[in-house]
């Protein structure tokens, strides 16, 4: 195991990475809270937040860990957990799977993707099940295999259960059965990929949030979840590219 331990080391950087997008996660989880409240520096006018809902529909629209409400999550920050956790959840899935631990590629993989959990879970107040990843993510940089293959299932799921409790039940026949109003919507994309240009995220907001005022199908809304991601970190270039790739399947 000494060339998987030299192996882990060599992670050094994508651990600082990884670090790196945490931190830009907790950034992101402490604006949306601003923005629940419309409380954003600046003194900017009150309004309603990402899912249109007043002040006083708080405990409504709260996102929920494990089944139970869980207002300090809000629901568009619980719908990028869920997202990543279960993109994790496959890869690490397919490792227990095959018991593949003590393969090289498959153990950079596994310190990798628990390492994210551990900084995901903190984020989302998962304290104890952040801690037992931090523990997993420890065993595997020190070669320690029967930990690791002990220790897992049970965190995923644990993290299944969290990932469970956080995602809405969206009727999909529901979605399905909408009409998008498609000019409505290229109009609104075309004003979000200008403000995104401008670096005017507020501007990207608000049409965001005007645009998730009408139903929509349920490839809308994942689109719509993706450019909200984005706007989240900040990172306007790939807002834009969601915004251009949806344009172009509809022309």
């Amino acid at each position: 195991m000494n060339e998987a331990r030299r192996q882990a080391e060599a992670l050094a950087e994508e651990r600082a990475e990884e670090e790196r997008r945490g931190g830009d996660r907790r950034s992101a989880d402490r604006r949306s809270a601003d923005r629940r409240g419309g409380d954003r520096r600046g003194g900017e006018r009150r309004g309603p937040d990402r899912r249109g809902r007043g002040r006083g529909d708080e405990d409504a629209g709260s996102a929920a860990v494990g089944g139970r409400p869980h207002p300090d999550i809000d629901p568009e920050f619980a719908a990028i957990f869920v997202r990543d956790a279960k993109k994790a959840l496959a890869i690490l899935d397919e490792i227990v799977e095959k018991d593949d631990y003590e393969d090289e590629e498959a153990l950079r993989t596994y310190i990798i993707n628990v390492h994210g959990m551990k900084s995901a879970l903190a984020n989302i107040k998962e304290a104890d099940l952040s801690s037992t990843a931090l523990k997993l993510e420890a065993a595997a940089r020190e070669g320690n295999i029967d930990a690791i293959s002990i220790g897992t299932p049970d965190f995923l799921e644990e993290l299944r259960s969290v990932i469970n409790g956080l995602t809405p039940a969206d009727d999909d026949e529901s979605d399905e059965a909408v009409e998008d109003d498609v000019a409505f919507l290229r109009e609104k994309l075309a004003a979000i990929k200008a403000a995104c240009e401008e670096y005017d995220e507020s501007a990207a907001d608000a049409v965001l949030s005007e645009i998730k005022e009408k139903p929509w199908s349920h490839e809308t809304k994942e689109l719509l979840s993706v450019i909200a991601e984005h706007l989240l970190h900040s990172d306007f270039d790939e807002a834009t590219q969601a915004i251009d790739d949806c344009l172009e399947k509809q022309e």
